[in-house]
């Protein structure tokens, strides 16, 4: 087993070095060239903004030497244009090969133009916003007068009720003193208001659940960009293909604006279907069926049913937006399953429910109540009923750009879940959990992805605890390497789970191509019987992974291999195949 272990961890430092050095060293995978930048030494930040150009330049790959000379002068044209844009209007930038495997750019930057004024017409406007965030004396950056003009709109849009508002600018350059004096221009229409409000193509969703939608009074100051939240929202409540806001033809000259949002409706059922494969765990099949417009009012009603060699459940959810509040939702679950483990064998029924309130754009609370009634096995044990009745509060604040294979952003939930049991067998307990994942995109082709998750219950020994509600860690969503729930304390051989968790996962990915790209990771994990998670004996797996990029998301192939603590298994590595990243 020692053998495989240290062939894959040579594979891995194989596949990492290789990958990496492809983005530090920019190379093109055509080309195979190391490409230089000269006469920015003095210049740190011009020569960074240089050279992200020209690793954009090289990112495709080239076929043949045509193409690859073709990239090279096309590279030296953006690097002149990215010059001027940045103020150097007499920059000028040569190439040079250096041999099969160097190239060089050589940039004479020339003199700096520098504003000598900044004005704004009408000059109401320059008196009423005069802080641009550029002005004389800085250097003119074309990114940094686009910014400013941006700025200086969203100043006037905040008062101005026009229906017609367009700014402009222009630049007017002295050579002989390398300056330039800023120009921007106004044009503000008539002020106006909205109209009445009508929508058309609705058949099944019901008015009054449209109308908490709209942001709006009739003769409030008309705002383009509330019609385009208004539209965002339509299109997000996943009932419409379509949300045109159609306005008056002479809109331009009337105070008052009607509005009428043209809709069609798209379908509101949807089947669904995956499978996965995991060595410790064998085939598994997920189907699920949703309806979107439940009961007429944007209700979500989903089925799921989950098929596996150790699990089968059936799931419900019913999820209500608006309930009583604009910014909340509200879920009713009920589910049927079994498991069979190696720690023990369950067979329960539950249901619950929960309130979920949104804060902010990323900030979301949520409270509730579930009640399960389980019958639990352990080995050489005789079965144990419980009942337990458990309030729940948590907080979840999620910046993900993607929930199936995110690049930016992180994800961080903690939660409180006291428990009673109604019919005495446990005794009471609260679970605690904290989860935190970020990801870091370092280059558009590669991502640095990362998750700790942290758990502890208090209030019971480990023996009075409902197995199904203990720690367990170990398979494909844990530490990858160990089978299903073998990190951790074991009794006679079998797992026994723990009143603390802690987990641990980084992982490198690299996307080589659009639809094609690999992941090397290491995860680690430790359960135990303490309530405060302990770091003293981790389990550590690595491994790689494979992955092929679809329309709804990756398909994941990961393999890996137990590293350290594995006392607990008997197989040398892991096979995890299934739908999205790992986390």
């Amino acid at each position: 087993m020692s053998k495989i272990r240290c062939l894959f961890a040579v594979l891995a430092c194989v596949a990492l070095s290789s990958c990496v050095a492809d983005r530090l060293k920019f190379w093109d995978s055509g080309a195979h060239k190391t490409y230089a930048v000269s006469g920015l030494d003095d210049q740190e930040e011009i020569g960074a903004y240089i050279r992200t150009i020209i690793d954009e330049g090289f990112a495709e790959p080239a076929e043949d030497a045509e193409d690859i000379a073709y990239l090279q002068e096309a590279v030296r044209l953006d690097v002149l244009k990215a010059m001027r844009a940045k103020g150097y209007y007499d920059a000028a930038v040569a190439y040079e090969d250096e041999g099969e495997e160097a190239g060089r750019y050589q940039v004479e930057a020339g003199a700096l133009t520098i504003i000598s004024a900044i004005s704004v017409r009408p000059a109401e406007y320059e008196k009423k916003f005069p802080d641009l965030g550029i002005a004389a004396g800085d250097a003119l950056d074309a990114a940094k007068v686009l910014t400013a003009q941006g700025k200086l709109l969203q100043k006037i849009q905040k008062e101005s009720c026009a229906y017609d508002l367009d700014i402009r600018h222009s630049v007017i350059l002295d050579p002989a003193t390398r300056t330039a004096e800023i120009i921007f221009r106004v044009e503000e229409g008539k002020p106006a208001a909205f109209g009445a409000l009508k929508f058309s193509g609705m058949e099944s969703v019901d008015q009054s659940y449209i109308d908490k939608l709209i942001t709006w009074d009739e003769g409030a100051c008309f705002k383009h960009e509330k019609l385009a939240a208004v539209r965002d929202k339509l299109l997000g409540t996943g009932l419409f293909s379509r949300a045109d806001a159609v306005l008056p033809s002479d809109a331009a000259k009337r105070k008052d604006l009607p509005v009428e949002f043209v809709l069609k409706e798209r379908a509101q059922r949807t089947l669904s279907a995956g499978l996965s494969y995991y060595t410790d765990e064998g085939v598994g099949a997920i189907f699920g069926w949703e309806h979107r417009n439940f009961l007429g009012s944007g209700e979500k009603f989903n089925a799921d049913l989950t098929l596996s060699m150790l699990e089968q459940t059936l799931e419900t959810n019913l999820t209500k937006p608006y309930f009583l509040r604009n910014d909340q939702t509200l879920s009713l679950s009920a589910s049927v399953g079994r498991e069979d483990t190696d720690a023990y064998e369950r067979l329960s029924i539950g249901t619950g429910f929960s309130v979920k309130r949104t804060f902010s754009k990323y900030l979301s609370g949520r409270a509730g109540m579930d009640f399960e009634l389980t019958r639990i096995t352990e080995e050489n044990e005789s079965a144990d009923n419980f009942a337990l009745l458990s309030p729940i509060a948590a907080l979840t604040f999620d910046s993900r750009n993607d929930t199936l294979d995110p690049h930016k952003g992180s994800l961080v939930k903690i939660s409180v879940e006291p428990a009673f049991d109604v019919l005495g067998e446990s005794d009471p307990f609260v679970k605690n959990k904290f989860t935190a994942q970020t990801y870091y995109e370092a280059h558009k082709r590669l991502v640095l992805a990362g998750r700790i998750n942290l758990g502890s219950i208090i209030g019971s020994s480990s023996e009075n605890l409902p197995a199904s509600e203990r720690f367990f860690a170990g398979g494909g969503g844990s530490v990858r390497g160990f089978g299903y729930q073998e990190v951790g304390p074991h009794d006679s051989g079998d797992p026994a789970g723990g009143r603390s968790l802690v987990e641990g996962s980084f992982e490198l990915r690299y996307k080589a191509t659009d639809t094609l790209g690999g992941v090397a990771f290491i995860d680690v994990g430790q359960v135990t019987d303490k309530v405060t998670p302990s770091v003293d004996n981790l389990a550590i797996g690595a491994g790689l992974g494979f992955r092929y990029y679809t329309d709804f998301g990756p398909l994941r192939f990961d393999v890996g291999v137990p590293l350290k603590g594995d006392e607990n298994t008997d197989a040398n590595f892991q096979v995890y195949i299934s739908i999205g990243q790992a986390f």
